[in-house]
C-alpha cells in the first residue's frame, strides 16, 4: 500500500509542479487582480492545483500509467467520473467565492 502511494505521488508530482508553475506565472502577470482580493485568488489557485494534482494522483493510485507528457490511458467511465468530480469541486469553489463576494 505504501509503495502504491509513493508511486502515485511520483507520477502526480511533475504534473502538479507544472500546474503550480503555470498558476504562479498567472499570479505574477495578473498581480493587480491577485492583490485586490488575495483570499479569493489563493482559494481559486489552490482549488485548481488540487483538482489537477488529485486527479493524476487518483489515476496513478488506481494503477493507470501516467506518461511524461501528462497523458493517462484510462477507461472512459473512469475518466468521465473524474471529470464529474473535478467539475463539482470547481462549482463548489465558484459558489464559495460568489457568496464570499456578497
Amino acid at each position: 500500500m505504501v509503495n502504491r502511494v509513493i508511486n502515485a505521488l511520483k507520477s502526480a508530482a511533475p504534473v502538479g509542479l507544472g500546474a503550480a508553475v503555470i498558476l504562479t506565472f498567472i499570479a505574477i502577470v495578473r498581480w493587480q487582480e491577485f492583490a485586490a482580493d488575495p483570499v479569493a485568488s489563493v482559494t481559486a489557485f489552490v482549488g485548481l492545483f488540487l483538482i489537477v494534482f488529485v486527479t493524476y494522483f487518483i489515476l496513478a493510485f488506481a494503477g493507470y500509467r501516467v506518461r511524461p507528457d501528462g497523458f493517462v490511458s484510462a477507461p472512459r467511465p473512469v475518466a468521465w467520473a473524474l471529470v464529474a468530480v473535478a467539475a463539482t469541486v470547481l462549482v463548489v469553489i465558484i459558489v464559495i467565492l460568489a457568496f464570499r463576494a456578497k
